[in-house]
């Protein structure tokens, strides 16, 4: 009796990683958006001055809880001025607005800049995973970058975008 109280809780839990209500996702990120200090949005910023990159989501991810955020440029840049606008670590299902970074980058040049996440799972990523494999990858609609998404097994999710920033 109790091997098959034990089998029949073994196929329960094996059947509520392929459902849609225990699943967590990743978010989807449709960009990453440059604003310059008065809050417009830009294609290019001026060298000394302060301008937001946002890297927005055009779908929440869901039952994810420990986030980290981290933003990079390169090449590298002496005086880079780095104020992280997000906590680097979240709870995402309690905090999942939009990640942004303010900058200053005193030199002209073309950069790239980088957005790296990792989520951690706290429903099943099975369904995920049959879906999108062990990653995907996709480019921005305007060309100057992509994000690929990674699975990191039971533990969760990766996120790193990547955009071009023309200083000028």
């Amino acid at each position: 009796m109790l091997t098959c109280a034990s089998a029949a809780l073994f196929v329960s839990c094996s059947e509520d990683s392929n459902n849609e209500k225990y699943a967590s996702k990743a978010p989807v990120f449709s960009g990453i958006q440059i604003y310059d200090a008065q809050g417009n949005k830009v294609s290019k910023v001026k060298a000394g001055e302060k301008f937001v990159v946002v890297a927005e989501q055009s779908q929440k991810g869901s039952l994810l809880n420990s986030t980290t955020y981290a933003w990079s440029i390169a090449p590298s840049v002496d005086g880079l001025v780095h104020k992280q606008n997000l906590a680097n670590d979240v709870i995402y299902d309690h905090q999942s607005q939009n990640p942004a970074d303010t900058l200053t980058i005193g030199n002209a040049g073309t950069y790239t800049l980088t957005f790296k996440a990792s989520y951690n799972a706290s429903g099943s990523t099975t369904l995920w995973g049959n879906q999108n494999g062990w990653s995907k990858t996709q480019y921005w609609e305007d060309g100057t970058g992509h994000v690929v998404y990674g699975l990191r097994g039971i533990y969760g999710f990766t996120v790193t975008a990547t955009k071009k920033v023309v200083v000028i």
